[in-house]
C-alpha cells in the first residue's frame, strides 16, 4: 500500500519510477537501468532496505546514487543507523509530497 501512494506521489511530481518487490529485485533494477535516486523502504522481504544500502555503497558502478531510506517506524534510533550506514535521507510514514519533493530536489540538486 505504501508502494502505491509513493509511486503516486512520485508521478505528480513528474519522476518517472521504477518498481521492485524486494530488495534483490532492485539491484537487479539499478544494474540495468539509469537511476537518479533510490527511495527504500526498510522492510522488504530477502533483502531489507539496510543490506540493500549496503550493496549500493559497496557497488563501484552504484555508489553515487543518493539513496533515501523510509519506514513507519521512526524512531531516531532508525534514522541514525540509516545515516551511520550512508543513507543520503530518511523519512518516516507518514509523509507528505512536499517532504519527499524537497529532500528528491537536495539530494538530485534540482530546483525547488
Amino acid at each position: 500500500m505504501n508502494q502505491m501512494l509513493v509511486e503516486v506521489m512520485l508521478h505528480r511530481l513528474n519522476h518517472e519510477v521504477l518498481l521492485a518487490s524486494d530488495g534483490r529485485e532492485a539491484l537487479e533494477l539499478l544494474h540495468s537501468n539509469h537511476v537518479d535516486l533510490v527511495l527504500s523502504d526498510i522492510n522488504m522481504p530477502d533483502v531489507n532496505g539496510f543490506e540493500l544500502l549496503s550493496k549500493i555503497r559497496s557497488d563501484q558502478a552504484l555508489e553515487h546514487i543518493p539513496v533515501i531510506l523510509m519506514t513507519a517506524g521512526g524512531k531516531f534510533s532508525v534514522t541514525d543507523e540509516a545515516m551511520v550506514r550512508g543513507a543520503d535521507g530518511f523519512l518516516t510514514h507518514p509523509f507528505s509530497s512536499i517532504e519527499l519533493k524537497q529532500l528528491i530536489n537536495r539530494l538530485t540538486s534540482q530546483p525547488a
